[in-house]
């Protein structure tokens, strides 16, 4: 049978209620069904991801420190390090991974580490990376640096270089792709997942139920939903439901008082299920423009109605019969949304329906991962 490496190269892919843990999760799950695929871990001395350590914005004191932060100099020595630590072990983890005599290593692309990439050339076998999450381009939201010039001109270059990538939602266009060696996938959901919501049909009982699911991140802009709930017309009707790592220390009573509010912390991917059975509205706040955001597959498939913004990929997948959009950063729209919602309660089975046909029918991880593997075929010696 044909041998794979599936490389973890982020600590995020083996966190449980992480978004990259889904992938690796059920990707590994997927691709097992086609090849002898073995996951290796390389992030045993890796940097932690970037994004979850962003600096925050210097203070306009001027101080040495304050002056140092915002020229990039730490920013840039912290880039460096960063490098460092993700490569120092490079022939230890190729020497793991020639012993395991693979055919191709399929590997999830992580801010400045090459490791996949550099040793499938070693070994001269096909190389496949999963493009998804923020890429160099992203982090100047985060920090300064000076090393992101060459950061995003070495992506694109590693990108270039791979057998064939698959893009998760429109990154290959975001990133300007010039060669022919990558597609657009989305995200999925598992047919499981799926299976539990079949038939199930929610009352509402003069409150609207309001949920996000995630880690509090810069990136996922909880401040815009914030806003948004302090300029409903009818806050009284609703109950918001914040569900994930780090939320109610992230907003810290940002929420209006007036709002009933519920913090649930963390819930493990399997425990989910009992939980949104009860809810009705799955809140997107932000999308990336080029984003395929899991949320949304996770929402349709537990039959939420979904207010989220209208970005180039999503808009795409699913239209306006499907999703109940607002203008991105609109939060006045948004609030229009959720009190047209409450105004008008028949909505919630008319949307929770179509996207939960959709996201069954075509946004499955088995469908998306069989058409993954029949690529990966096509570059793999007869």
């Amino acid at each position: 049978m044909i041998k794979g490496i599936y490389l973890l190269p982020e600590n995020d892919c083996l966190k449980p209620a992480s978004g990259p843990n889904r992938h690796y999760v059920e990707g590994l799950k997927e691709l097992q069904r086609h090849f002898e695929v073995k996951p290796v871990h390389i992030f045993e001395d890796a940097a932690p991801e970037v994004a979850d350590t962003a600096q925050p914005k210097p203070a306009k004191s001027q101080s040495l420190k304050s002056k140092l932060l915002k020229w990039g100099l730490f920013g840039s020595l912290r880039d460096i390090k960063f490098f460092l630590k993700n490569h120092y072990r490079f022939f230890k983890y190729y020497k793991k991974i020639k012993a395991e005599k693979p055919d191709f290593i399929f590997e999830r692309a992580a801010y400045l580490n090459y490791n996949g990439l550099l040793i499938s050339k070693m070994l001269k076998i096909p190389h496949f990376y999963e493009v998804n999450g923020l890429m160099a381009e992203e982090m100047k939201s985060f920090y300064r640096s000076w090393m992101l010039p060459l950061a995003r001109y070495v992506q694109r270059q590693t990108l270039q270089r791979s057998t064939f990538c698959f893009c998760v939602g429109d990154l290959g266009k975001h990133l300007r792709m010039r060669t022919n060696n990558h597609k657009a996938i989305q995200n999925g959901i598992e047919t499981e997942f799926i299976e539990q919501f079949t038939g199930t049909q929610k009352s509402v009982n003069g409150v609207i139920k309001l949920v996000w699911v995630g880690k509090a991140m810069v990136h996922h802009r909880l401040d815009l939903f914030v806003d948004a709930l302090k300029q409903l017309r009818h806050p009284e009707k609703i109950e918001v439901y914040f569900i994930g790592e780090r939320v109610q220390e992230y907003l810290s009573d940002a929420v209006p008082a007036n709002i009933k509010t519920h913090y649930l912390g963390p819930i493990l991917h399997e425990e989910l299920p009992p939980v949104l059975e009860k809810m009705h509205v799955g809140i997107v706040p932000f999308i990336l423009e080029f984003g395929s955001n899991l949320k949304l597959f996770l929402y349709g498939a537990s039959r939420q109605l979904i207010i989220a913004p209208k970005v180039e990929n999503i808009g795409k997948v699913f239209n306006e019969e499907e999703i109940l959009y607002f203008d991105q950063y609109d939060t006045k729209q948004m609030a229009a949304r959720i009190d047209q919602v409450v105004e008008q309660p028949a909505l919630l089975q008319q949307y929770s329906e179509r996207i939960y046909d959709k996201v069954s029918d075509k946004y499955t991880w088995q469908k998306i991962y069989t058409e993954i593997a029949e690529d990966i075929k096509k570059y793999l010696p007869r």
